[in-house]
C-alpha cells in the first residue's frame, strides 16, 4: 500500500467524536457482491429528544432510522434491521446490508463521518483475490503553498521537539475524553483460502477481524511521542508528528503492519446466492420502509423577541497552513480560510442552553448576496454561553466577500435555546463508591476517586450519558440515607455525555451508598432572531 496520509488527529476526534461504536461483519463472494451486518451506536446528539410538546420519542427515533438507511451509499437493499433508544438517550442500530461493489459502500452513522479504516477494496490481483483496508487521505484545503522548510539547529530542533511534547501533554486528557468510546471492529468471511494474512487476526471459523479502539489509538501516540529519534527526525522535515500520522513508521505503529491486507486462493462457489437473498430482501424492506414513513407532528417552537446583538470582532485568515499549525493556541493559521465575524448579545432569560442556528441572510452594500449556498454552512453549531447563562457569543463564517464591497447592509440569522420548567431526582441504581462501579440509569460509572492534589480531599470523578443541560446536580447519599456534603469541581461535556468532579467535604467517601441525578425537564424551546446592519468589511490585500 502506498503511504497514506491518515487523519489529523483532531480533525479525527472531532468528525467521529469519540463516541461511534461500530462493529461490521463481511460476507463476500468472488464477483464482489456481498452483504454485512452492521451494527453502530452512538450518544445522539442530531435529533433532541427531550424538548418538543407532542412529539414522542418513537416518532423521532424513527425519523433518525429511516435517514440511516435511505442515507448509507453503495448499499443495494437493506434486510432485516432493529434499533432501540435507551435510556441514556444512546441509539443503536444492526441491519443487514447488501451491497455489488464494497468499494462504494458507506454508511450514514447518524451523520457522523468515519474517517478511520473506512476504504475496503476486493480485488483480482494476480489471479488472487485481495482484501485491502486504508482510511481516507488528510484532504488538504485549497491553500496557499507553505514555505519551504528552514534547516534548524541543534538547539532549534530540541526546542521544537519539546514544545510538541508539552502541546500533547496538555491536551492529552482531552484526547483521552473523546476517544473513550471509540471502536472499530470488522471482520470478514472471505470466498477461498488464505495466501497471505497481515494486519488481521485469523479466528476459529475461518473469520479475519481487525480491531482498533479509541485507547489504542492513545497509547501509539503515547509511543511516538517518547520516541526521541522519530520526534527528531519528523519535527526536522517540519511536521506535528502528533497532529500529521503519515510517515511510514508512524503508519506501522498505526496499523500493526505496512497495511491491512488478506490474499486468497478463490473458492468455485459463492458464500451466499446474492439474487436469491436480495430478491427477499427488497419486499421485506418495502414493507419495512413504509411503517417507518410516518409523519411526524411538528414540535412546539415557542419564538421570542429579536435580540439586541453586536459586533465582538472579526477574524480573516487569507494564509492557512494546518499541518503546521494545529494546536488551539495558533490562530489564525490552524483556521479554515474565510472571514469570520463574532457576535455577542444579552439573551431574554438564564438558558440551560443554546442548542442551534443558522444564518438567514446576508447581502452587502453592493447589493449582493453573500449567504453560504450550502445549509450546512449557514448552519451555527458552535456556541458559547457566559457563566450566568444571560448572553451568548458565536460566530458567522463565509468563505470570500466580495472586493466591491465595503459592508454588509443586512446580516440576520436566529438562535435556539431551551429552558426548563422543572426537576426531577433519579437514582442512577449506583450503589457502591469505587472506581468502576456502574449503575443501571444513563450508563452511569464512577470513573476514579482519588485526593485531590492542593487540598487532598477525595474528588469523584462521574461519567453520565446525558447531555450537560439536562444535568443540574448530582447528589452523593451514605447507605443510610443520609446527605454526604460535596463540593462541585468542574465538568466536562462531549456530545450526550458529562463529566463530573465532586469533592467530599472532610473524609472521604464510604464504601456504600447511592448516587441521584437532579435533571432538569419540561423542557421548552425558544427561537430568538438576531439582525445586524452596516457591518463595516475589512480587507486585506494580498
Amino acid at each position: 500500500m502506498p503511504k497514506r496520509r491518515l487523519l489529523v488527529f483532531l480533525s479525527l476526534c472531532l468528525v467521529v467524536c469519540g463516541c461511534i461504536d461500530s462493529e461490521d461483519t463481511f460476507y463476500l463472494n468472488p464477483d464482489g457482491s456481498g452483504k454485512v451486518i452492521h451494527k453502530t451506536s452512538l450518544l445522539s446528539t442530531d435529533v433532541d429528544f427531550s424538548v418538543g410538546q407532542g412529539v414522542p420519542n418513537e416518532e423521532v427515533l424513527k425519523e433518525v432510522i429511516k435517514c440511516e438507511l435511505e442515507k448509507s451509499e453503495g448499499v443495494d437493499t437493506w434486510g432485516n434491521f432493529t434499533y432501540n433508544l435507551d435510556s441514556g438517550g444512546g441509539i443503536t442500530f444492526e441491519g443487514v446490508a447488501y451491497f455489488k461493489n464494497i468499494e462504494k459502500l458507506k454508511f450514514f452513522n447518524f451523520g457522523k463521518e468515519i474517517g478511520l479504516f473506512n476504504k475496503i477494496a476486493f480485488q483480482t490481483r494476480n489471479s488472487l483475490l485481495a482484501l485491502e483496508i486504508t482510511s481516507d487521505e488528510y484532504k488538504k484545503e485549497k491553500e496557499t503553498a507553505v514555505p519551504s522548510v528552514q534547516v534548524l539547529s541543534e538547539e532549534e530542533l530540541t526546542a521544537k521537539v519539546t514544545k510538541q511534547r508539552e502541546q500533547y501533554q496538555r491536551s492529552r486528557a482531552m484526547r483521552e475524553r473523546i476517544l473513550d468510546s471509540f471502536k472499530i471492529k470488522q471482520r470478514f468471511y472471505l470466498p477461498g483460502e488464505p495466501v497471505q494474512v497481515i494486519g488481521l487476526e485469523q479466528k476459529p471459523g475461518g473469520s479475519f477481524v481487525h480491531d482498533f479502539n479509541g485507547k489504542k489509538l492513545l497509547q501509539i501516540l503515547d509511543q511516538i511521542i517518547n520516541d526521541d529519534a522519530l520526534m527528531r527526525a519528523e519535527v526536522a522535515e517540519g511536521k506535528d508528528v502528533v497532529s500529521d500520522i503519515s510517515s511510514q513508521p508512524q503508519l506501522e505503529l498505526l496499523l500493526g503492519a505496512k497495511s491491512i491486507q488478506t490474499k486468497i486462493s478463490p473458492a468455485d462457489k459463492p458464500l451466499f446466492d446474492y439474487n436469491s437473498e436480495t430478491a427477499h430482501a427488497r419486499k421485506q424492506f418495502k414493507k419495512v420502509l413504509n411503517e417507518l414513513d410516518s409523519i411526524m407532528p411538528i414540535t412546539a417552537v415557542v419564538s421570542g423577541q429579536p435580540g439586541e446583538f453586536k459586533i465582538a470582532g472579526v477574524q480573516i485568515t487569507k494564509f492557512s497552513d494546518r499541518n503546521n499549525f494545529m494546536a488551539f493556541d495558533s490562530p489564525p493559521f490552524n483556521s479554515r480560510l474565510g472571514y469570520k465575524i463574532c457576535i455577542y448579545g444579552p439573551l431574554p432569560q438564564e438558558v440551560l442552553s443554546v442548542t442551534e442556528g443558522k444564518l438567514t441572510a446576508a447581502i452587502t452594500d453592493t447589493r449582493e448576496d453573500v449567504l453560504p449556498k450550502q445549509d450546512s454552512d449557514r448552519e451555527i453549531y458552535f456556541t458559547n454561553l457566559s457563566r450566568d447563562k444571560k448572553a451568548v457569543m458565536f460566530q458567522v463564517a463565509f468563505k470570500d466577500l466580495p472586493d466591491s464591497a465595503s459592508r454588509i447592509a443586512e446580516l440576520t440569522g436566529e438562535l435556539n435555546y431551551l429552558i426548563a420548567k422543572k426537576t426531577k431526582e433519579i437514582d442512577l441504581s449506583l450503589n457502591s463508591f469505587k472506581a468502576g462501579a456502574v449503575g443501571k440509569m444513563f450508563e452511569a460509572r464512577i470513573k476514579s476517586i482519588e485526593p485531590a492534589q492542593w487540598d487532598k480531599k477525595e474528588v469523584l470523578l462521574l461519567d453520565i450519558k446525558k447531555p450537560f443541560y439536562e444535568i443540574k446536580e448530582v447528589k452523593f447519599y451514605d447507605a443510610d440515607g443520609k446527605l454526604l456534603e460535596t463540593e462541585p469541581r468542574g465538568r466536562s461535556n462531549f456530545m450526550d455525555s458529562v463529566w463530573l468532579h465532586y469533592a467530599i467535604k472532610g473524609g472521604t467517601f464510604p464504601a456504600h451508598g447511592s448516587v441521584h441525578a437532579v435533571l432538569n425537564d419540561d423542557f421548552e424551546k425558544y427561537t430568538l432572531p438576531f439582525s445586524l446592519k452596516d457591518i463595516e468589511i475589512f480587507h486585506i490585500k494580498d
